[in-house]
């Protein structure tokens, strides 16, 4: 049945209606006249027979022309729906200018959803103090330890990733202990959770915009394709949605620090 659908969508959108087969049909007898004028023979008649079929011509033209223009709106319209309003093959390092304007600007919250978030450490670790000083800042590590010490997500993704085994359980325990002291300066509008559930993508919302993109087999996190998503479209509410459900729900989160001699300590 899903192909079946897929067909007839497909066989819609290259459909052509009755009245534009009427077009193409005079345009296709003005040609073939023009051809056939322009054999009489006498200067006049060739003059007339070129002009006739270069009009033949030019219907065809026009229609393949609106028939562009006609798919790209439609193209454009799925888009608009869905809410994508840009895209980049890369994100961390290659697109660093898109994210630190939009730092500098944040009046409302700021979430992360990734692995280790190293290189977030690394490109943004000393700008973090002012992002805490105007909005919270929510994020979401991988657990290092589930779904079984034995065997974790992280350490899957480092083979999927052809990283050294242990690099990504190292640049989680890293970030934490990174982000300790700001922790302790703000308790209430710093929060980190460790989750638990199928690491299917990455996920930076500031204000009202999400960067998103997926996690690829063989492709280093900050290598693969990131979208920008607005509320304009359905997207970014599946995504506030997606991050909610891991925040709020025990089984997939649990807090990354634990307090200690009135202190925050990382809980691995």
């Amino acid at each position: 049945m899903g192909r079946v659908r897929r067909s007839r969508r497909a066989n819609s959108r290259l459909s052509i209606r009755p009245e534009q087969q009427i077009y193409l049909l005079v345009h296709l007898l003005l040609f073939v006249s023009g051809l056939l004028i322009a054999q009489l023979g006498d200067p006049i008649w060739l003059a007339v027979g070129t002009s006739v079929t270069a009009t033949g011509v030019c219907g065809w033209v026009i229609f393949i022309w609106l028939r562009l223009s006609e798919q790209n709106g439609v193209r454009a319209r799925h888009i608009q729906q869905v809410g994508i309003v840009d895209a980049f093959p890369a994100r961390s390092v290659p697109i660093k200018h898109e994210y630190e304007s939009r730092f500098n600007n944040a009046r409302k919250q700021i979430d992360f959803l990734g692995f280790g978030l190293r290189a977030l450490r690394e490109d943004f670790g000393n700008d973090m103090a002012n992002w805490l000083e105007r909005v919270p800042v929510r994020i979401l590590l991988l657990d290092p330890e589930k779904p079984d010490p034995a065997f974790t997500y992280a350490h899957q993704r480092d083979l999927e990733e052809s990283n050294s085994p242990g690099s990504i359980a190292t640049d989680i325990a890293s970030f934490l202990y990174f982000m300790a002291p700001l922790k302790n300066k703000y308790p209430k509008r710093l929060e980190i959770r460790l989750y638990s559930c199928l690491p299917a993508i990455n996920v930076c919302r500031i204000d009202d915009e999400i960067f998103w993109g997926p996690y690829i087999m063989g492709a280093q996190s900050r290598s693969t394709p990131t979208f920008l998503a607005s509320p304009a479209g359905i997207m970014f509410k599946i995504l506030v949605d997606h991050y909610d459900q891991i925040w709020v729900d025990g089984r997939f989160s649990r807090s990354g620090f634990r307090r200690l001699n009135r202190q925050y300590v990382p809980v691995i």
